[in-house]
């Protein structure tokens, strides 16, 4: 079942109020209805609707397919919370649809602002509890939580698993400092970030996430996708294009220049592919530059393995006998996946897309995952470009060639002004033709 909610709906455990527990504005009946969610990643559904009268013969008098507007609330089938911000009207055969984009509720931190937050710490539990300190009128604490007139606030429970060592390595302290970042960059889409910095999966249950260094919940061994046995359409990818195998790297225009390189294999690959970057900071420290190579490397060197699964059914395997139907495959599950050519590895899930109409998986995603559940490219703000970046050199050369056309099409537009003066003196020396037949015409003898 689906249902909407009001956009200031309330939540709060303390005061007993949680109108999510009820139907709210209305029961919506989507003619589909997907749920996608990838690992420290999206998390976010999207319904297509009728734009329809309410058949009252199933006790229904309002049309509730108005009730699906920008900023309410839809209730998957689960019982997630996803918020509207985006809504697509059309026409098929005739009849009026309209499709709805919604965010996790998780994503409502993104509102909150953390103005100012830095200090010096290995425990990501500590800095994200610093994190969530309210700044007030007066300055204290690190993020703005707005309580204009009208506006809905949501309280949040968040923790780590203090047993899965979320801590950096070697008891090391991490100069930590956020400034005017919202709230969910800092958590995991900025590149300094905590799922960043410190690493971990993150889980999210409405107004409950934690961050453990693997999902909470997830289970090992949990599947074997074989193609034309229980799935069909299976694509596996190696992907070695922006592998590298030697970097060196400076900091802020030159200092502590670092170089790093695989052992050369000929047996494994025939050539180096060399990176040179400069890495930027508002305020240099050779302990994170060096923290800062060292993930950089791991996430740059490796062999990038992708699977894409579609249409799972797991009736037609041994794992499908004794298959708990009541738990599903979630993000972070490993298991066991095998395509057409007989490539057969053990995988992590990295993406799911469910109907939630029929509880069905349509699609799942495995192996290598996006570093951002935000899409924020971790490296955009510390990699400094330069004149001689290649990439920078194209657009250089775009630049000059859009400005020769830009002077190609300002002759061309000077030529077309010259015509259109020179057809209007055309025109112009026409008119006076036939004004002169006409002065002739009225001269000769009419007859009678």
């Amino acid at each position: 079942m689906i249902t909407v909610y009001d956009m200031h709906s309330e939540y709060d455990r303390q005061a007993g109020i949680d109108d999510f527990k009820y139907d709210g504005l209305a029961i919506i009946r989507p003619t589909s209805a997907y749920v996608t969610e990838e690992l420290n990643g999206r998390y976010d559904m999207e319904i297509e609707v009728p734009c329809i009268p309410d058949d009252p013969r199933e006790g229904r008098n309002e049309d509730t397919w108005k009730f699906v507007k920008m900023y309410n609330i839809l209730k998957s089938s689960e019982g997630q919370l996803f918020m509207i911000h985006k809504i697509e009207y059309s026409v098929k055969s005739g009849v009026p649809y309209l499709k709805a984009y919604a965010n996790h509720i998780w994503y409502y931190l993104a509102d909150m602002l953390t103005l100012e937050c830095q200090g010096q710490n290995n425990n990501a539990w500590q800095v994200v509890n610093h994190l969530f300190e309210p700044r007030d009128v007066h300055g204290n604490g690190c993020t703005w939580f707005s309580d204009g007139t009208g506006l809905t606030r949501y309280d949040f429970d968040k923790y780590i698993d203090p047993s899965l060592v979320l801590v950096l390595p070697n008891d090391k302290k991490y100069n930590y400092h956020f400034r005017n970042v919202q709230l969910a960059n800092a958590l995991l889409g900025n590149s300094d970030s905590i799922v960043n910095v410190w690493g971990g999966e993150i889980y999210r249950d409405n107004f409950y996430f934690r961050i453990d260094k693997r999902k909470y919940g997830t289970v090992d061994d949990a599947f074997e996708l074989v193609y034309g046995v229980n799935c069909r359409d299976v694509r596996y990818t190696e992907d070695t294009t922006n592998r590298k195998t030697e970097i060196h790297t400076s900091c802020n225009g030159g200092m502590w220049a670092f170089a790093k390189s695989v052992i050369p294999d000929a047996g494994l690959f025939p050539h180096q592919a060399i990176a040179g970057f400069d890495l930027s900071y508002s305020e240099p420290n050779e302990e994170t530059y060096y923290q800062d190579i060292d993930s950089w490397w791991s996430e740059n060197t490796g062999w990038i393995y992708n699977w894409e699964v579609d249409y799972v059914d797991f009736k037609g395997t041994n794992k499908g006998a004794n298959w708990n139907q009541m738990r599903k495959i979630r993000v972070g599950d490993k298991g066991v996946v095998q395509d057409a050519f007989g490539h057969r590895q053990s995988q992590k899930v990295i993406a799911t897309k469910y109907n939630d109409i029929t509880g069905r998986l349509e699609s799942i995603k495995l192996g290598s995952f996006k570093e951002s559940g935000l899409h924020v490219s971790r490296w955009e703000k510390k990699v400094m470009v330069s004149t001689d970046n290649p990439e920078v050199k194209r657009i250089e050369n775009v630049e000059r060639q859009l400005g020769g056309v830009g002077g190609d099409i300002s002759h061309i537009t000077g030529d077309i002004s010259n015509m259109n003066n020179s057809i209007n003196g055309i025109n112009n020396s026409i008119n006076d033709i036939n004004a002169a037949i006409q002065d002739i015409y009225s001269k000769l003898p009419q007859n009678p």
